[in-house]
C-alpha cells in the first residue's frame, strides 16, 4: 500500500544575485495561480547565494532552482553533480542567461534548463513536468518479520529508489540503490500495485523499475540497472519480452522527461 500523499512542495533557490531570486519568487507566485497548479501548495524554504551553501544545507528540497553562473569556484553544474550523491535528490531546474550551455545540464542531473528571461510557456511546462514527477514518487509500506520470525517490521520506501523486485517464493525482496528489503507480499502483489508504465515484469522472477534502467539490450536480452552500492546490476529478460520491454521503456522515458503519459 502507499503512504498518504505528501504536503507542500519544498522549493529552494540558489543564485548569487538577490534581484534574480526576487524575480523568480514573483514569477512562481504568478505561475502557481494558473489552473494547472490549483491543487498544489508550495513553499520556498531556502535561498542560497552560492553552491557551497546549497550543498551544506540539510534541507531536502523537492525542486531546486540553480543558477549556472556563480562565483566561488563551484558553479551550478558542479553543485548539481554533487547533489546526485544525495539519498533524496531534488529536481534541478537550471537558470541562466546563456542558453547555449543547455547540453551541459543533462549529464549532471538537470531536469530542465530555462532562460532567466522567463519564457512563460517553457516555465509552465517545466513546472508541470516537475510536479508530475514529484507526485509519482510516493512511498510504499513494506512489511516483514524480524530475523526470529516474530516481530513485524514496517519500512517506507520511495518508489523512485527501487531498482527491481525479486520473487522469494511466496514473498519478495525489494532492491533499491542503497539496500535490499524483504517483503511479506508476493511479486504479483507489487506488479498489480505499482504504476504499470514504470514497473515491468521482464521475466517470471523479476519486476524492474524503468526509472533506474540504464539500457535494455534486446539482442542479449539484458536489462542494465543503476545501483549505487554494488555497481550496476543486469537482469536477464524472457525471450518473448525483450522487444516489448525495450519499447515500454522508451514510452516511459518520453513521459518521464515531461511528455504526456
Amino acid at each position: 500500500m502507499f503512504e498518504a500523499s505528501r504536503g507542500k512542495l519544498n522549493i529552494g533557490i540558489c543564485d548569487d544575485l538577490k534581484s534574480d531570486i526576487e524575480k523568480l519568487e514573483i514569477y512562481l507566485i504568478r505561475i502557481f495561480q494558473f489552473p494547472e497548479f490549483v491543487n498544489i501548495e508550495y513553499e520556498i524554504t531556502a535561498h542560497y547565494s552560492n553552491g557551497k551553501e546549497a550543498l551544506d544545507s540539510e534541507i531536502e528540497h523537492d525542486i531546486l532552482f540553480l543558477d549556472v553562473e556563480m562565483p566561488g569556484g563551484i558553479d551550478g553544474f558542479k553543485t548539481a553533480k554533487q547533489l546526485q550523491d544525495r539519498h533524496k535528490k531534488p529536481i534541478i531546474i537550471f537558470l541562466t542567461m546563456h542558453d547555449a550551455r543547455g547540453a551541459e545540464a543533462l549529464p549532471v542531473g538537470g531536469f530542465r534548463f530555462l532562460s532567466k528571461n522567463f519564457n512563460e510557456k517553457a516555465f509552465v511546462e517545466a513546472m508541470i513536468a516537475s510536479t508530475n514527477r514529484i507526485h509519482t514518487n510516493q512511498r510504499i509500506k513494506v512489511q516483514y518479520k524480524d530475523k526470529f520470525g516474530e516481530e513485524a517490521i514496517e519500512e517506507l520506501i520511495y518508489t523512485n529508489d527501487i531498482t527491481h523486485i525479486e520473487t522469494d517464493g511466496k514473498n519478495s525482496i525489494i532492491y533499491t540503490k542503497y539496500e535490499k528489503t524483504p517483503s511479506n507480499k508476493s511479486l504479483k502483489y507489487w506488479k498489480e500495485l505499482l504504476p504499470k508504465n514504470r514497473f515491468y515484469r521482464v521475466q517470471t522472477s523479476y519486476l524492474v523499475n524503468f526509472v533506474n534502467v540504464i539500457d535494455i539490450d534486446v539482442k542479449k536480452r539484458l536489462a542494465y540497472l543503476e545501483c549505487n552500492v554494488e555497481g550496476n546490476e543486469k537482469i536477464q529478460i524472457a525471450r518473448d519480452k525483450a522487444k516489448a520491454a525495450f519499447e515500454a521503456m522508451h514510452d516511459f522515458l518520453r513521459f518521464w522527461s515531461g511528455g504526456v503519459e
